[in-house]
């Protein structure tokens, strides 16, 4: 799906949790690479600032990409859940969602 669609059906669905009265949350995924670490896709950003969700930067993109936390190309192993679980984890309480 094109970058612009994916951007703009996020912008749709956190405005329908708005209306639901609820937080929306956006965590960023990576830009797809085929070489080097990988880093948030902008659209995201864009989308948290455009809406007002918060965002939750760079915690996939840390993992995917460190070898030693991938289970194959695309998908973490054990060690890279666990990264990944306590990097949403920290942010979430930084960002006040957690206690």
């Amino acid at each position: 799906m094109a970058p612009a669609r994916v951007e703009e059906n996020l912008k749709s669905i956190v405005h329908l949790v708005q209306q639901a009265d609820a937080a929306a949350i956006l965590i960023a995924m990576p830009e797809v690479s085929l070489a080097g670490p990988l880093s948030d896709h902008p659209l995201y950003a864009r989308a948290a600032e455009a809406t007002g969700a918060l965002l939750v930067p760079h915690a996939v993109s840390a993992v995917l990409s460190d070898g030693r936390l991938l289970a194959d190309q695309v998908h973490p192993n054990a060690e890279g859940y666990r990264e990944l679980a306590d990097a949403l984890t920290k942010q979430l309480h930084d960002l006040g969602v957690l206690r």
